[in-house]
């Protein structure tokens, strides 16, 4: 594909936006979108939950995301996992959540688990109380992350990803990519653009739903290193040295207008800067 050859690259990177705090009314945690001139932010929400709150002023935060077109992905509590035996906690609170989104331009990112079985973590979305469709813009809200495979974690392979989204039931859960996570599973080495392409054809065959939410993230530790370590867009492993992989996926995400999100703490602006700069 030549555009990821192009000095500048058409579209509009208005669906690539930042990680924010929730603070208080989740609607004033998303002003910044309309100061950055993007359409999308996460809001971390493990302190929120954590102490029993949850969103209250949900007329008026629908009215905001309809009218600024606006999608809110709200990240579960990196406490949750559905995989270990003691869950009980986990289903309650990601049940929570996942009500209060049900007719939001928005969605819930959850991370699979840790010392279980992907089996089980099929079983519990299979079992919970999820509107398949309700949401017209959001058929899909549910969505699960991929790991970067440290200790115990599930999800970091494109097998166990498989055997998840054939043991769920049809159209229950999207797939979050992160691309730190890849690079340090293995997954992904992002060494030209071919890997991106191949990439795409690899999720497509673990599930037809497709990749619902892009976490978007430099490495700062080796490929197939395992662990989980995020740094800034051009500073880490992935992309310090050659960013065609970089412009070809935010040229594909542009072009499919594929919800994203930098998690790049401090340097998000700036990574934000640089990728909107690559575009006419």
């Amino acid at each position: 594909n030549s555009d990821c050859k192009l000095e500048k690259l058409k579209g509009s990177p208005s669906c690539i936006g930042i990680t924010t705090n929730w603070v208080g009314n989740v609607k004033d945690s998303l002003k910044c979108c309309e100061l950055i001139k993007c359409n999308c932010a996460q809001i971390c929400s493990n302190n929120i939950y954590t102490s029993g709150n949850k969103i209250k002023e949900k007329e008026d935060l629908k009215k905001y995301l309809e009218e600024k077109k606006i999608c809110m992905a709200v990240h579960a509590p990196l406490w949750i996992n559905l995989a270990n035996s003691d869950k009980s906690r986990s289903i309650k609170i990601l049940q929570q959540q996942l009500n209060d989104i049900r007719d939001l331009s928005a969605l819930l990112n959850f991370h699979i688990g840790t010392n279980g079985t992907i089996g089980k973590v099929a079983e519990v979305i299979n079992n919970m109380q999820i509107k398949i469709g309700r949401n017209e813009n959001y058929p899909i809200q549910l969505v699960a992350e991929v790991s970067a495979g440290a200790g115990t974690q599930l999800g970091s392979n494109f097998d166990e990803l498989r055997k998840l989204y054939e043991a769920v039931d049809k159209d229950r859960l999207g797939l979050c990519i992160d691309t730190q996570h890849l690079f340090g599973s293995g997954m992904c080495e992002f060494n030209g653009h071919e890997s991106v392409v191949k990439l795409f054809d690899n999720i497509q065959e673990c599930t037809k739903n497709g990749i619902k939410l892009i976490h978007l993230n430099d490495s700062k530790v080796d490929f197939k290193s395992k662990v989980d370590r995020h740094a800034g867009i051009g500073t880490g492993k992935i992309w310090s040295k050659d960013d065609e992989s970089l412009k070809y996926l935010i040229n594909r995400i542009a072009e499919h207008q594929i919800d994203t999100v930098l998690e790049t703490g401090s340097s998000q602006l700036k990574d934000l800067k640089r990728i909107q700069g690559y575009f006419f």
